[in-house]
């Protein structure tokens, strides 16, 4: 074993020393004892005591962030941050100017392919007089072991977002407890803020190949019964009493100041995820291309048809997770994605749908990070693969087992083993009593070997070896303590003598495994053995005789399988996680897959269940994400950096904590009534708290915002327009044009802030402009210089014009040029003094994202106590770039950073600024390039003809941004709202002329420039202009904001009332994980356990004490 830096012999609570420690049995140490001397030597050593800074995992897309001389530091992992300076600032990065103002027993089986399938039964036993199936098994050789925790490349889809049909999810929330009435007064002020709440960004990942159109027979058919029939659909007749598959669920929001690293060495990654688009694109421009250099009309692939799902129940999907009627009835669509190949079936039949996926709704992910407090960060060797947890202490360990306690951080107790060995899996032996536990630890290792540790006399006490092959997993669960090996599984139940554990008696079952297919993933539940190996799933049981056998091979229905977690107790569920991002629910009765989340579209690592509801998933860039499963679709309420600079790979809870609590509970820290660790790839632990009991305070904040806030109305002026390089002398010296300019700020009168979006200020092909933009990059500007010509020619004619046709002086607080995109807010000098922490970030996408021809510029400021981001774009051109264009607005969303800021309440869903969805207000906008793909064998004189004729209605359905934007939940831009299209097309035409591409590429009209928004903000109207000096029409939006301002001392008032409601909710959230832990124990139901529990005051061991639960 190669020793590393913590590994050595400098270290004093190295493994080196494991052989060098011999243990005094006569005189033992306690581990109290040992804890105090250890605790007390940190304190004399300072380097004992120092815990390794967190380090910015960094990813980025684009050499943008590589080549910066700009970066946040970090001071230390939680919330000092340096802050960059919101003054002047020149971008040195690309050719930009900025000026700113202010994760062998013979058996019976049966082989089934079809996980989703009915049929899906557990083969009965011989003594049922029914025989059985041989099962055929996949050859052994032919699977092999992945890296789990390798991430595929998400960033580039194999199909186009627009094949996504996942409807847009409305979003219920409920109402908090009330505050004291009597205190809090209402406000007469409405509050007319929307629900503006973070996006994680991200794609979800279900389209790479569940929408190929497939045909194939029923038993293929993953949620239907093999039966003969097939499956039909009668348009306009749907089947009756679906019950509700959405529910209201409590989200919560919070803030916590997030970290971040400047100075640091960035590694050398991939650019951005345009390099990927490239042979993927080219392949897929010969395809689109090819018909017309055959000499044939070019008509862009169409897109399929999206079948109207109301109230139509698939097969798989149980009763309780249909669409309810008083969702349907309420205008919403359903949430459930089929296959395109879908054929007509009678009144009453299920829909056969071979690839049904359930996208996630993320419109109310708060980013915030859980931290636990009072626990502190635990680096271990990154060869370190599995811990367990219990109170203060932490076991890990490679080749001897560590205790460290949890508080400082430090190693209380090492034992050691040998150092031949690795450990594979911990368990920590359940005692009599809840303090007990932790005293008894098993260690199984890569060898076969189990040893049992006293962690209290620091002893091994007993050994075995149940193997020559490798400890996959050790679990306890129904009473019994199962260890499963490569090629076995041993049993062991209590003691008769003690009612205890010993790894000195021998099990009573040893079972070989031997015929079973490799496998590296083991889970028990419910007295069944669950093995995984990739895309095989074999499930054997019940203990003890395991006469039944079930193999389940996945083929093409999901990813390999990654991990397994029970999904609650009493809900006869367990999920699968699959390095495709998705996670699959099985029925354990049947072994039948009933649904499919898409939840990411990165490798899930870990999954652990909390409460029962809460749903926490460990993914391979160093995410763990929180969902709601007790609402259909799921719910993420939780997205955060759990580890910066490595992947998950573990996610445990501590087995006896919270129930150890004895009432009241006042005395334990709100954010340590119960905690999740979690393990990454480097060995680094860390903390957090499993009730997200500061979401549950920021949202009671929340609700009383009309309290401690006062609101008022501003308005905004928006317009974009791609300018083709078209200087502002030239449109005041054609009387048309002019005719256009004088009035284009006229839509709205006198508003507060115009905001000017232009694309193409330059020429974009030319060679003399895009040799400046890479020569000029290097050099490092001053900021004091004069801004570039043709920038401070647009500034100045929007001034003019505005002092014109406003009649009014307005002042340009930030004015930003990135090559041909531009960006230049106004404000009215009676609002200049409310604006604050205005700062300006671009981000490069052309080019594989060398180039700042295309990418974005985004302005954050602060009016009062509202936060507002505007984002000036400019996508991937032409008509098949559909990929190219969502790529760059996966870029923008990513690499667009901001200096963190913690003025309360300014932010949402849990944000401090940084980044775009943090904002309560955004307005993206610009040439966004998306297309209108024609449908049903339409041409572009049949789209020209609609247009003129003002078909807007029936062109929308065509739009590539509008079929993803309202039906893609994973859609970056989901949570942004574009206001209705009533006006024709905006590209492409004729310069000089009113009429449409006529230039031998026949290009067909879209709405390339578009505007969305988000927020407390009411859009006043939505038009085009008319311009002849490009190929593109200007568009503007009006907007009322409204802005809030805080009083701090009634926003204490409320916050320091909010602290009683939390603690009665977290008492209930403890008592029933104590009324879960007595249903478990004693097979009795919850109105049962609640009662015993009341009868000793929800005391454990008193109820232990008392036998009580032996006699239920």
């Amino acid at each position: 074993m190669n020793n590393k830096e913590l590994d050595s012999p400098s270290n004093p609570f190295s493994d080196y020393h494991s052989t060098n420690s011999p243990v005094d049995i006569e005189n033992p140490i306690s581990i109290k004892e040992r804890t105090l001397l250890f605790e007390q030597q940190a304190q004399n050593n300072n380097q004992n005591n120092i815990i390794k800074p967190s380090v910015l995992r960094s990813t980025p897309l684009s050499p943008k962030i590589r080549q910066s001389q700009t970066h946040f530091q970090q001071i230390n992992s939680y919330n000092e941050i340096d802050k960059r300076n919101n003054s002047q600032s020149t971008s040195s990065n690309n050719n930009t100017t900025i000026h700113t103002n202010g994760v062998t027993n013979s058996v019976q089986s049966n082989n089934i392919d079809n996980p989703f399938s009915d049929s899906n039964k557990v083969v009965p036993s011989p003594s049922d007089g029914i025989n059985p199936v041989s099962n055929s098994f996949l050859d052994p050789n032919s699977i092999r072991k992945g890296n789990l925790n390798k991430p595929p490349s998400p960033l580039v889809p194999t199909k186009p977002l627009a094949l996504r049909t996942s409807p847009r999810i409305p979003v219920n929330g409920i109402t908090s407890p009330n505050l004291n009435p009597q205190i809090i007064s209402n406000n007469s002020n409405i509050d007319r803020s929307n629900d503006a709440e973070a996006q994680t960004v991200g794609l979800s990942n279900d389209f790479k190949k569940f929408h190929l159109n497939n045909t194939k027979s029923n038993n293929m058919n993953p949620f239907s019964p093999d039966d003969e029939s097939s499956s039909l659909l009668i348009e306009g007749k749907f089947e009756e009493g679906t019950s509700s598959l959405i529910s209201k669920a409590a989200t919560v929001s919070g803030s916590t100041p997030y970290s971040f690293s400047q100075n640091f060495q960035m590694p050398i990654l991939e650019p951005s995820p345009a390099s990927k688009l490239r042979a993927a694109n080219i392949q897929h421009s010969s395809t689109t291309i090819a018909p017309k250099l055959a000499g044939l009309p070019q008509q862009p692939p169409p897109i399929p048809q999206r079948p109207n799902l109301q109230n139509i129940q698939l097969d798989g999907i149980r009763n309780n997770n249909n669409i309810s009627n008083h969702y349907l009835d309420n205008g919403h669509s359903d949430t459930i994605h089929v296959s395109n190949t879908i054929s007509n079936h009678k009144v009453g039949e299920k829909i056969a749908s071979r690839r049904a996926v359930i996208n996630i709704d993320t419109t109310k992910s708060n980013r915030a990070t859980p931290t636990a407090d009072g626990y502190n960060k635990i680096e271990l060797s990154k060869h370190t693969k599995c811990i367990a947890f219990c109170g203060q202490s932490l076991y890990a360990g490679v080749s001897n087992l560590s205790v460290y306690n949890t508080k400082s951080g430090v190693p209380s107790n090492i034992v050691a083993i040998d150092e031949k060995i690795k450990i594979t899996s911990i368990l920590l032996i359940p005692g009599k009593y809840l303090v007990d536990e932790g005293n008894i630890v098993w260690a199984g290792t890569d060898k076969g070997v189990i040893y049992e540790i006293d962690t209290n006399t620091s002893r091994i006490n007993h050994t075995r070896n149940i193997s020559n092959y490798s400890i996959i997993g050790m679990f306890y669960s129904g009473d019994k303590i199962w260890v499963v090996s490569e090629k076995s599984v041993a049993i062991w139940i209590r003691n008769e003598t003690d009612n205890n554990f010993s790894l000195n008696d021998s099990p009573s079952m040893d079972y070989s495994l031997a015929e079973i297919p490799e496998f590296d993933i083991a889970y028990i539940l419910e007295d069944k053995l669950w093995l995984c190996s990739q895309k095989t799933l074999t499930v054997l049981g019940p203990y003890p005789h395991f006469e039944n056998k079930k193999s389940i091979n996945l083929k093409v229905l999901m990813g390999k399988i990654t991990c397994i977690s029970e999904a609650g107790l009493n809900t006869g569920e367990l999920y699968t996680g699959h390095d495709d991002g998705k996670i699959t629910t099985w029925d354990i009765d049947n072994i039948v897959a009933k649904e499919v989340f898409s939840v990411s579209y990165y490798n899930i690592t870990s999954i652990l269940t909390v409460n029962d509801k809460h749903v926490w998933v460990g993914l391979s860039t160093g995410k763990i994400c929180v969902f709601d499963s007790s609402v259909k679709p799921w719910k993420k309420i939780k997205d955060f950096e759990a580890h910066f600079h490595s992947g998950v790979i573990q996610l445990i809870r501590d087995p006896f904590y919270p129930y150890a609590l004895v009432p009241p509970y006042t005395s334990v820290g709100n954010s340590t009534l119960s905690v999740v660790s979690s393990l990454s790839e480097d060995g680094e632990v860390r903390f957090w708290d499993a009730f997200l009991s500061e979401d549950y305070i920021n949202s009671l904040i929340k609700d009383q915002e009309t309290y401690y806030s006062e609101r008022s109305d501003i308005s905004l002026f928006v317009t974009t327009y791609n300018c083709d390089s078209t200087k502002p002398q030239e449109l005041l010296n054609d009387e048309f044009n002019k005719k256009f300019f004088d009035n284009w700020f006229k839509v709205i009168d006198s508003p507060d802030i115009i905001v000017v979006g232009l694309q193409e200020i330059v020429d974009l092909e030319s060679k003399t402009v895009n040799a400046k933009s890479f020569l000029l990059k290097a050099k490092k500007k001053s900021k004091k210089e004069k801004l570039d010509n043709r920038q401070q020619l647009w500034v100045d004619a929007i001034k003019n014009n505005l002092l014109n046709s406003q009649n009014e002086k307005y002042e340009n607080i930030s004015c930003t040029q990135m090559v041909g995109l531009f960006l230049a807010v106004f404000v009215k000098p009676c609002i200049h003094d409310r604006i604050s922490c205005v700062d300006v970030d671009t981000v490069e996408t052309g080019l594989k994202g060398y180039h700042g021809n295309k990418g974005s510029i985004a302005l954050r400021m602060l009016i009062d106590d509202s936060s507002i981001c505007i984002i000036n774009t400019h996508l991937a051109a032409n008509q098949e770039q559909l990929i190219a264009r969502n790529n760059d607005v996966v870029t923008i969303m990513n690499e667009t950073k901001f200096p963190p800021h913690d003025k309360p309440c300014c932010y949402v869903n849990g944000g401090d600024g940084s980044h775009i969805m943090d904002y309560e207000n955004v307005f993206w906008f610009g040439d966004m390039n998306y297309r209108i793909d024609p449908i049903n064998n339409l041409t572009r004189d049949d789209i020209i003809k609609m247009a003129n004729e003002g078909k807007y209605d029936e062109l929308i359905k065509m739009d590539q941004f509008h079929n993803i934007h309202s039906t893609d939940t994973g859609f970056p831009l989901y949570p942004l709202t574009e206001g209705k299209i009533n006006f024709a097309p905006t590209f492409k035409y004729d310069i000089g002329h009113n009429h449409y591409d006529s230039s031998e590429k026949q290009r067909i009209p879209s709405w390339c420039d578009r505007i969305l928004y988000r927020g407390a903000v009411k859009q006043l109207n939505y038009q085009r202009h008319e311009c002849t000096a490009s190929d593109h029409r200007p568009v503007s939006s009006s907007f009322i904001i409204s802005i809030k301002k805080m009083n701090l001392n009634k926003y204490q008032q409320i916050k320091n009332l909010c602290y009683e409601p939390c603690s009665k909710y977290l008492e209930k959230m403890v008592n029933e994980e104590k009324i879960r832990w007595v249903m478990k124990k004693s097979q009795c139901n919850f109105d049962q356990a609640q009662t015993i529990l009341q009868s000793y005051n929800y005391n454990i061991d008193l109820l232990i004490e008392s036998r009580t639960i032996n006699s239920v």
